[in-house]
């Protein structure tokens, strides 16, 4: 059922509507309380109950209310009114109980009570798991550069210890212990500042991917996370269906050439229609400026699951593979390359039927070569130097081609090279390996991962029909 939207429930409250006032509260406080709590120092919240603190709020809320003063013209707009009643009650019950301690001052810090001053203390906007995830990324950006002791300085303060405690603990002075936690919030804060940009519509998907709004989007539980984004399971209101939803790290968003790539993979897409292909549905901006895609869930497992339990049946992973070859045959047919086909790429729904996603790093034929990537066992030569030639769709044979050998040998053809310079003859055989395979696939295995694209089979459409020769053959008596 769609959640009713705050101001229906605010215009029903001004109506006299009793179970409207309700279900905002019940919407709302534990939310708040768990902001109030994080804004109490552990001295200062065992005598400040944060509860009584949000009920304080909520009935300053709704005298506002009742008399009209409350206009709501935009999604948050109700949330950032209840932060900043809540966060004036907070900090007036901080002031109240230290008033003449100059620890609290320094380290729970006030500059008014102005509208602007509690916005800037406050959260801006409804907190979602997005914004819990682009705070970690930038957390850990700033973490990183830190020393062992200045990172423990950090872990106990979010621990809520005091600095006289953190500096007895670390063996450092507590001016030492202020000076790193003013510094890291500095930094924190630049960082967020300067990635604060005001949301730009996406100029290189029209008419191609479909624009979407957030405010359709409920983000759920995350999923996964690659080196651009991360996944996670979500409900789209207005079809009341799961999707899955791919997120810029934010990080990345100040990066040209990320942002770029992010697009481009939903351009190229929204070009497929394919059962085997996952389905983009379309693409949309943050409250903060950074891009999503929203696409088809595919609940089950995926083939990198399936070969960590244990040896993969030799018919079963020749199915799978020309499942993905007709698959990745269609995307060619559509001018779309690949590029980083590996196991953990490939889904297995529930019916045990197989899709491709993950076209972070596929490249159009038609475009210029830009800098190509790719996973390392999985790569083919020429995506690590164009010596070896133009990415075609033998690049995706040659991906294709390792996955098999991966998965019936446990492992990539080249586990530990970087640069997949090694000729055929010099990776171990299948055959050799499991007894089970026959030298027949050992031998396609070879030819897909030739470093000569002009030696592998011509197409993915040829290497399925190899691959579903193979498997008759193995089926039959």
């Amino acid at each position: 059922m769609t959640e009713v939207p705050s101001a229906e429930l605010l215009a029903r409250y001004r109506q006299h509507d009793a179970s409207a006032a309700e279900a905002l509260f019940q919407r709302y406080v534990e939310r708040l309380t768990q902001l109030a709590r994080s804004r109490l120092s552990r001295k200062l919240a065992a005598r400040v109950d944060p509860e009584d603190v949000v009920l304080s709020a909520f009935r300053s809320f709704f005298r506002l209310a009742r008399g009209a003063d409350v206009t709501l013209r935009q999604s948050g707009d109700l949330w950032r009114l209840l932060v900043r009643i809540t966060l004036r009650k907070v900090y007036r019950n901080a002031r109240r109980h230290h008033a003449d301690c100059r620890n609290v001052e320094r380290e729970q810090p006030w500059t008014g009570e102005t509208d602007t001053d509690l916005e800037a203390t406050a959260l801006s906007r409804e907190p979602t798991p997005t914004d819990a995830a682009a705070l970690l990324d930038e957390l850990r950006c700033v973490l990183a550069p830190l020393s062992p002791v200045q990172r423990r300085i950090v872990e106990l303060r979010l621990e809520g210890h005091e600095v006289e405690e953190i500096a007895t603990s670390v063996q450092r002075s507590a001016r030492t212990v202020r000076r790193t936690l003013t510094r890291l919030g500095e930094e924190l804060e630049r960082r967020l500042s300067e990635s604060a940009l005001p949301p730009a519509a996406p100029a290189c998907v029209a008419g191609s991917a479909r624009l979407l709004s957030y405010s359709d989007i409920l983000l759920q539980q995350q999923l996964g996370e690659g080196g651009m984004g991360k996944v996670y399971r979500a409900l789209r209101r207005s079809t009341n269906t799961q999707v899955a939803v791919k997120i810029l790290r934010k990080p990345l968003r100040q990066d040209e050439a990320a942002t770029a790539r992010f697009l481009e993979e939903a351009e190229l897409l929204a070009r497929m229609r394919h059962p085997g292909i996952v389905t983009i549905h379309g693409l949309g901006l943050l409250p903060d400026g950074g891009h999503f895609l929203v696409m088809d869930l595919i609940e089950g497992s995926d083939l990198a699951r399936e070969m960590s339990t244990g040896p993969v049946p030799v018919v079963r992973a020749l199915h799978w593979v020309s499942e993905a070859a007709d698959a990745i045959e269609h995307a060619h047919q559509q001018g779309v390359v690949h590029c980083d086909l590996k196991p953990s790429n490939l889904l297995l729904d529930r019916a045990g039927r197989l899709h491709v996603t993950d076209f972070g790093l596929a490249r159009s034929l038609s475009g210029d070569r830009l800098s190509v990537g790719g996973t390392a066992g999985f790569m083919a030569p020429e995506q690590v130097d164009a010596a070896w030639g133009p990415i075609s769709p033998r690049t995706d044979v040659h991906g294709l081609g390792a996955v098999l050998y991966a998965l019936l040998a446990g492992q990539p053809p080249r586990p530990l090279a970087r640069c997949p310079a090694d000729s055929p003859s010099e990776l171990p055989a299948l055959d050799a390996l499991r007894r089970d395979v026959p030298a027949s696939v050992t031998a396609l295995c070879h030819r897909c991962l030739a470093r000569e694209p002009e030696r592998r089979p011509a197409s993915a459409a040829e290497l399925a029909a190899t691959l579903r020769v193979l498997e008759r053959a193995l089926c039959t008596p």
